[in-house]
C-alpha cells in the first residue's frame, strides 16, 4: 500500500478520524443490539429445535438474506453516492418509494411459492421485501448521517424484536412462527414510529432517473446479489446434497459469524458516505500505510476473539452438531479476511468505477457455482472452495484498483 506514493499518505485529521470512529461506533453498537437479539433467539433455537427445525429455519434465514438484497435494487449505495454528491432529498424518497412498491409483489410471489409447497423460501422471500423497507429506512439515515435517528430506531427495533422473538418461542416451537415473529413484528410496529415521514414522502419529487443513474444502480444491484449470494447459495446446496446436520452446521456457521459481518458493514456504511462528497483525504488515508495498519489491527483483533466463539460453539453444540469448529474456523477466517480487504473496494464509487466491483463479483460466481457443482460433496468442501474464491476475488479487485489509481 505504501507504494501508492507520497500523495495518498495523507488523510484526515485526527479530528476527522475521530468523528468518523464515533459514527462508526454508533452504528456499530445500535446495529449489534439488533442482531444480538436476532443471534441469541437463533443460536437459542439451535439448541432446542429439533435437528429437522432448525435445518428449516436455516433456510428460511437464508433465502430471507437473500432477497433483501435482491428487493434492494442496489438502490442503498447508489441513492446515498447521488445524495452525496447533490444533497438531494429526492433521490433518498425515491429509493423508498420504489420499495414500498415492491412490498406486494413479494407477499404475492411468496404466497404463491407457500401454496406450491415451498413454504421455506416462500417465507424468506415475502420477509426479505418487509426488511427492504426496514434496511431503506436506516440507509436514509446514513446517507444524510443522522446518526442519532439511527440508534433511536435501531434502540425501538431491538426491544420489539426481543419481545417478539421471545414469545413466539414461548407461545410455539414452530420455526416459521419464530422467522415471522424476528422478521415481521418488529417492522410493522416501527414504521408507525419515526419512519413514517418516509412513508408520507415516498412518493414525493420522484426523481427521473438519467441513463447514467440507471446504469449505475443496475451495476451495483448485480454487485450486490452476487456478493450475496456467494456465502448464502450454498446453503441450498447443502440442504439438497447434505444431511439435515450439515443444513443446522452451516446456518450455525452464519450465525456466530454474523457479529463480525456487523463490524465490517458498521465502518463500510459509515465511511461510503465521508468518501463521497470532497472526502478525498479519507480515501487517501484508506490506502495510506496508515489505513493499511489500522486494517490489519482491526483482522488481529477479529480473528482473537475467533477461539473464544470456537470454544462456546464447541461447548454448547458439540453433541448436537459434531465437528463444527474447524468449519467455523475456516469460514470466518476467510470471511474476516475478504472484509478487511473489502474496505478498499469502496474507492470504486468514488472513482466512478463500480463495475471493477460487478467483474469480480460476477467472475466469483462463475467460478464457485461449477467448483461446487463438481466437488462440493462435504461441508469442509463446500467451505474451502467458498472461501477460496471469496479472498482471492477481494485481492484481484484490490489490485485492480491500486493499478488505477497509481
Amino acid at each position: 500500500m505504501s507504494n501508492t506514493g507520497a500523495k495518498m499518505e495523507s488523510g484526515p485529521s485526527g479530528g476527522g478520524l475521530r468523528q468518523l470512529a464515533r459514527h462508526a461506533g454508533a452504528v456499530f453498537v445500535s446495529t449489534l443490539g439488533v442482531q444480538l437479539t436476532t443471534f441469541a433467539i437463533v443460536a437459542l433455537c439451535g439448541r432446542i429445535l429439533p435437528i429437522v427445525d432448525f435445518a428449516r429455519m436455516s433456510v428460511m434465514v437464508a433465502t430471507l438474506t437473500l432477497a433483501m438484497s435482491a428487493f434492494d435494487f442496489g438502490m442503498n449505495i447508489t441513492m446515498t453516492k447521488m445524495y452525496g454528491d447533490t444533497r438531494d432529498d429526492a433521490y433518498l424518497s425515491s429509493a423508498f418509494g420504489l420499495r414500498l412498491l415492491m412490498l406486494p409483489v413479494g407477499v404475492l410471489i411468496g404466497a404463491v411459492l407457500w401454496l406450491s409447497d415451498m413454504r421455506e423460501v416462500g417465507v424468506g422471500i415475502a420477509l426479505g421485501a418487509l426488511m427492504s423497507l426496514w434496511n431503506g429506512a436506516r440507509a436514509t439515515d446514513q446517507a444524510r448521517q443522522d446518526y442519532r435517528g439511527f440508534v433511536r430506531a435501531n434502540a425501538v427495533f431491538m426491544l420489539l424484536r426481543l419481545g417478539a422473538g421471545l414469545l413466539a418461542i414461548k407461545l410455539t416451537r414452530d420455526p416459521f412462527v419464530i422467522v415471522a415473529a424476528i422478521y415481521s413484528a418488529p417492522v410493522i410496529a416501527i414504521i408507525f414510529t419515526g419512519s413514517a415521514t418516509l412513508f408520507r414522502r415516498a412518493f414525493s419529487g420522484m426523481v427521473r432517473p438519467t441513463g447514467w443513474v440507471l446504469r449505475y444502480v443496475l451495476i451495483v444491484y448485480l454487485n450486490q446479489l452476487a456478493f450475496i449470494a456467494i456465502p448464502y447459495a450454498p446453503q441450498f446446496l447443502i440442504d439438497a446434497r447434505l444431511d439435515a446436520v450439515d443444513v443446522g452446521r452451516y446456518g450455525l456457521i452464519l450465525t456466530f459469524t454474523a457479529p463480525v459481518a456487523l463490524v465490517i458493514m458498521s465502518i463500510r456504511t459509515t465511511l461510503l458516505p465521508k468518501l463521497l462528497g470532497g472526502g478525498s483525504d479519507f480515501e487517501q488515508m484508506l490506502w495510506s500505510f496508515r489505513g493499511g495498519s489500522l486494517i490489519f489491527a482491526l483482522w488481529c483483533l477479529l480473528m482473537c476473539g475467533a477461539g473464544a466463539v470456537a470454544w462456546f460453539i464447541n461447548h454448547f453444540y458439540g453433541i448436537k452438531y459434531p465437528d463444527l469448529v474447524i468449519p467455523y474456523l475456516l469460514y470466518f477466517g476467510g470471511f474476516v479476511t475478504t472484509g478487511m480487504i473489502g474496505f478498499l473496494s469502496l474507492s470504486v464509487h468514488t472513482r466512478n468505477v463500480p463495475h471493477y466491483n460487478m467483474i469480480v463479483n460476477l467472475l466469483k460466481v462463475a467460478v464457485v457455482a461449477p467448483l461446487l457443482y463438481l466437488f462440493g460433496f462435504s461441508l469442509m468442501a463446500i467451505i474451502i472452495i467458498t472461501i477460496s474464491v471469496m479472498v482471492i476475488g477481494e485481492i484481484l479487485l484490490a489490485l485492480w484498483l491500486h493499478r488505477r489509481m497509481t
